[in-house]
């Protein structure tokens, strides 16, 4: 197991990552969740403050 991952950090580390396909997606998936919290409350929290300023 051990052997593994370090293929994979070397492989994320070079430009194999974006040829592989796996290490983005895998990226994504953990970085969807956080994003789309993140996105959410930024969007929403600055919406009714833009409206108002608009309005």
């Amino acid at each position: 197991m051990r052997p593994t991952p370090v293929r994979f950090s070397h492989s994320n580390r070079g430009a194999s990552r974006r040829r592989s396909g796996f290490a983005p997606a895998f990226v994504a998936k953990q970085a969807a969740p956080s994003m789309t919290l993140v996105e959410k409350s930024a969007l929403l929290a600055p919406t009714p403050t833009k409206v108002v300023k608009a309005a």
